[in-house]
């Protein structure tokens, strides 16, 4: 039995404001928070809701969702993201290619050594797309909103690591500052 692609589920998180639904990638939200190196208080307006309960003192289920800074803050959490990235899928001892062999071909695996490869080259897959899908950010961020549409025009659906972050986050983006 081998692992394809159609053997991965690709998640989408959602957060909801109000009415709106936003497909939100939350992990870049927090890395464009973490690199951000202008004034904090700039960041304000992405954390809801704003208002803290009076009486209790609680922050009634507090969410923040930050969108594109700038195109330096962007490179800045791409480069962060494929930095670890890299260095944590170097640290396997064999690669995602040899893991899918192993699954496909041998059929002696007990239980639990076909479930840690499985898991191993689970994990591999999700550091190889990541690393993909910022390379990929970080040449489409290089160039003009108008040949960074064509690029993720290019792919065929499923193929687009990280697809909702290009198609809702980064290329709105591109085409706002490009007006």
């Amino acid at each position: 039995m081998g692992l394809d692609n159609d053997d991965w589920v690709r998640l989408k998180f959602y957060e909801h404001y109000g009415d709106h639904t936003h497909s939100n990638d939350k992990f870049m939200s927090y890395m464009r928070f973490f690199v951000y190196r202008g004034d904090l208080s700039a960041l304000t307006p992405y954390i809801k809701p704003e208002v803290v309960d009076a009486k209790t003192c609680v922050n009634a289920q507090r969410k923040f969702f930050c969108p594109p800074l700038s195109v330096d803050n962007e490179k800045s959490a791409l480069q962060h993201i494929l930095h670890v990235a890299e260095e944590r899928l170097a640290k396997y001892p064999c690669s995602y290619e040899s893991d899918v062999k192993v699954l496909a071909e041998n059929k002696t695996l007990t239980f639990n050594e076909r479930n840690a490869i499985v898991l191993r080259s689970g994990e591999m897959k999700i550091l190889k797309d990541m690393i993909a899908a910022t390379k990929l950010g970080l040449e489409l961020l290089d160039g003009t909103a108008t040949k960074a549409q064509e690029r993720v025009d290019a792919y065929k659906e499923g193929e687009l690591p990280c697809a909702p972050y290009f198609k809702e986050s980064l290329l709105p983006f591109l085409h706002h500052i490009s007006k």
